[in-house]
Formats: C-alpha cells, sequence, structure tokens
C-alpha cells in the first residue's frame, strides 16, 4: 500500500508577523539614515561669501551767475527720484551679464562655466545689495566675490565713460551750434552798425532835446508875431493905410529924387493956382506953368512906378498921403519896422518849422534804427547767454560722472566663510527623519491592515 507524504503548510501566527515588521522597519531606517551619513560624507562641500554694498542717493544742483546774462544751471537727477526706477536692480542685471563675468573669471584664470554666477538680493527700503557667490573652498568663494566686485566696478567706469562721451558729444554738437549763431548774430550786428546813422545810445535824446528847444523857441516867436501884428493892425488904423500902403509910402518918402519931383509939383500946382486966380486960361503963363505941372507929374508917376515895381496912378498917390508931416513920417517908420519884424518873425517861425521837419524824420529814422540794433543786440546777448551757459553746463557735467551710475559704497567685504553653505546637516538630517517616520508610519500601518489575527490559521496535520 502507497503512503501519501503530507508538507505541512506554514500558517504564520502574531508572532512571527511581528517580527517580519520589525525587520522590515529596521531595514528601511537603517537605509534611509546610511544614505544621509554616506551623502553627508561624501557631498563636496559648497562655501558662500556674502557683501553688501550700498549705492548713494546723489542728486546735485550746481548754479553760475553769468554777469549781464543771466544764471546757468546744471543739476543730476537722484537715481531715486522715480519708484520706477531703482539703479539696484541695473545694478544686479549688469552683475550677472556676460562681460563682468568673463572679467571676473579671467582674474582667477577660471572659465565663466566653472566661474558661476552670484545671488543678488535687493534688500527692501534701503539703499543695500546684498551679494553671495560660492565656491569649492572658502578661499575660493572669497576670491570669486572680490573678483566680481572688482569686475563691477570696472564695467561701471566704462559705462560711466561711455555716458560722458557720449554727453560730451552732444554738448559740443551744441557748442558748436551755440557758437555759429552767436557768430552770424554779431554779423549781423556789426553789418548794421556800419551802414546806420545811429552813432550812440545818447544821439536819440541829444535829438529829442533839439526838438523841444526848438518848438519852445516856435511858440515864442509865434507869441511875438501875433504881438507885431496886433501891432500893425493899429498903426494901419491909424494911418487909414494898408500895411502895404504904408510901406509903399514910407518906400516913396525915403526917396529923395521923388520927395524933390513931388515938392517941384506941389510948387508948381501952387502956382498954377496963383495964375489961375489972376489970369486967364490962355494966358502964356498959366499955360507954361500947366505944362510944368503935367511934366512934374509925369516924372512924379515914373519915379513911382520904378520904385514900387507896379503901376501908379495920381490917384493912388494921393491916397497913400504922402506929406512930409514928422508925426506922419514917424507913424509910416514905425509901420513898415513892425512890418518888417513880423515879417521876420513869420519867416523865423517857417525856418523853425521847416528845421522840426527835418529832425523829427532823422529822429523817426533814428528810432527806427535804434529798433532795429535794440533786436539785434538782444540776438546778440541771447546767443551768448546760450553760448556761455552751453559751456558751463559742458564745465559743470563734466564733473558729473555718477549720474546714471551711481558710485558703490562697500558696506561689508567679502567674507571668508568659516563653514560649508552645503549640504547643510540640519536639512539632512531632517529629511531623513522626515522620511524615516512617514515609512515607518506607513509600514505599521500596513502591517496591521496584513495582521494574522484577521485571518486565524494553524498549522494542519497532513
Amino acid at each position: 500500500m502507497t503512503e501519501t507524504l503530507r508538507i505541512p503548510r506554514f500558517v504564520p501566527t502574531n508572532l512571527n508577523w511581528k517580527a517580519l515588521n520589525y525587520l522590515g522597519l529596521g531595514i528601511v531606517n537603517a537605509t534611509i539614515w546610511g544614505i544621509a551619513f554616506f551623502y553627508l560624507q561624501t557631498a563636496p562641500r559648497t562655501y558662500t561669501s556674502s557683501w553688501t554694498v550700498a549705492l548713494p542717493k546723489g542728486g546735485e544742483q550746481a548754479n553760475v551767475n553769468l554777469p549781464g546774462i543771466g544764471t546757468a544751471s546744471s543739476s543730476a537727477q537722484s537715481p531715486y527720484s522715480s519708484k520706477y526706477d531703482d539703479p539696484r536692480a541695473n545694478y544686479q542685471y549688469i552683475a550677472t551679464t556676460q562681460p563682468v563675468l568673463e572679467v571676473a573669471a579671467s582674474k582667477l584664470n577660471m572659465d565663466v562655466d566653472d566661474f558661476g554666477e552670484p545671488r543678488i538680493k535687493l534688500m527692501d527700503d534701503t539703499m543695500l545689495l546684498q551679494f553671495e557667490f560660492e565656491g569649492t573652498t572658502p578661499n575660493e568663494a572669497q576670491l570669486k566675490s572680490l573678483a566680481l566686485h572688482e569686475a563691477l566696478e570696472e564695467r561701471l567706469n566704462e559705462l560711466r565713460t561711455q555716458e560722458a562721451a557720449q554727453k560730451d558729444v552732444r554738448l559740443q554738437s551744441a557748442l558748436s551750434t551755440a557758437g555759429q549763431k552767436l557768430k552770424e548774430a554779431q554779423q549781423r550786428l556789426s553789418t548794421f552798425q556800419a551802414r546806420s546813422e545811429l552813432n550812440s545810445d545818447n544821439q536819440i535824446a541829444q535829438l529829442s532835446s533839439n526838438i523841444e528847444a526848438l518848438r519852445k523857441e516856435q511858440v515864442q516867436i509865434i507869441a511875438q508875431h501875433q504881438l507885431s501884428d496886433a501891432r500893425l493892425q493899429q498903426l494901419s488904423t491909424t494911418l487909414a493905410l494898408s500895411p502895404q500902403q504904408a510901406a509903399e509910402a514910407f518906400n516913396l518918402q525915403t526917396d529923395p529924387y521923388f520927395q524933390q519931383i513931388l515938392s517941384d509939383n506941389g510948387k508948381s500946382s501952387a502956382t498954377l493956382v496963383d495964375l489961375n486966380s489972376r489970369l486967364t486960361p490962355n494966358n502964356p503963363s498959366v499955360i507954361n506953368e500947366q505944362e510944368k505941372q503935367a511934366a512934374s507929374q509925369t516924372a512924379m508917376l515914373a519915379r513911382s512906378q520904378a520904385l514900387l515895381n507896379k503901376p501908379v496912378t495920381v490917384e493912388y498917390l494921393e491916397q497913400l498921403n504922402l506929406n512930409n508931416s514928422p508925426s506922419r513920417q514917424q507913424l509910416l517908420h514905425t509901420l513898415v519896422s513892425v512890418q518888417a519884424d513880423k515879417q521876420g518873425l513869420q519867416s523865423q517861425a517857417l525856418e523853425l518849422d521847416r528845421q522840426m521837419g527835418i529832425l523829427e524824420n532823422r529822429l523817426k529814422a533814428l528810432t527806427q534804427q535804434q529798433i532795429v540794433e535794440n533786436n539785434l543786440r538782444r540776438d546778440v546777448q541771447i546767443a551768448e547767454a546760450i553760448f556761455s551757459s552751453t559751456i558751463t553746463q559742458l564745465d559743470l557735467r563734466s564733473s558729473d560722472v555718477f549720474g546714471s551710475y551711481p558710485q558703490i559704497q562697500l558696506i561689508e567685504e567679502p567674507s571668508l566663510p568659516t563653514s560649508p553653505s552645503s549640504p547643510k546637516s540640519f536639512y539632512v538630517f531632517a529629511g531623513a527623519s522626515f522620511a524615516s517616520l512617514f515609512l515607518t508610519t506607513g509600514l505599521i500601518l500596513f502591517g496591521l491592515s496584513q495582521s494574522p489575527s484577521r485571518l486565524p490559521r494553524q498549522v494542519e496535520p497532513a
């Protein structure tokens, strides 16, 4: 009879299951902490050097007084004048640019890739920048920091030089333009002065004074002329002659030849009257005296026409009342004298009026020339002010090299680290602890869910 061999099946008990759980937990935790200690022992050490710089607010203004021209000013705005303009952000970017990193790496004879990049932090509500640079050794980290700081300073100096050169080019161009405009303004003024009749600023004032003096003199002469005219009218009324007739009568009375003819005519008339009273008209004596009187009248009219330069009749001569009384002759003399004075005053008034017209026309011309010259002088002054202001700005801005790129002040020099920045034991141990706790908790929960007490089994005999 054949017998069958039965192998007993292992049914896990509660004790065996716990042993397996403990063993698994031990292996897992040992692995985690082994890896952690192994990483701390084998991971490359990294050291971090840090330093801090400050950017001053800046902002300067300079004023230069230009006598007779004005004031020239030059100002450098603070780089922090706008909330959107923070030079620290510019410096943060410049410090990580390829040219700066290449120069810094070349100082240590390193490649840019091996040199690395800094970490830069803008400290809020301050003017500070904090730099950090990593290295495999403390000395390397510090040297990289120093090299980067020097390279950044050199790059900023280059940018300042470029900016200053660009400003100089613009200012030199503006200076050349201002100089050319000044030269043209001076040339226009010189050309105008060469053909202008205006010699000095006092010339117009002197001319105005002369016109005023002539005007006053004319007023006085007109007043005298009016007085002479009134006196002349009075004398004309007294003599019953017009001023012209009085002048003609005086002219005839002052002529000796005419007076002789007039006297002969008077005597002949008196003789003829006497003869007519005693003799008949046909008497030879009367006829002879009549012929003599007619001859004297003819001579008298001829002389009168020659003196008065116009035709004269006997009736007109009788109207002139040419009697030779001393009082009438004196009145005629006075009337003629007053008439002459009046004519002289009138001539003077007309001459003064003519002179004033000439001077006023000259004053008007000189005034227009002065206006033009003043405008040209003002153009020259403006051109001089612009030229001088440009020179002043060129001088002032030549000293302003930190306008767009403020000077860096090293607040904290690159440090020499005494301990590595990575790996950090605290973070490694914290990670290992977290992993150990997580896995341990997971295994315990898993073990509880698979516990033999929930599935009771025994070893059954075969």
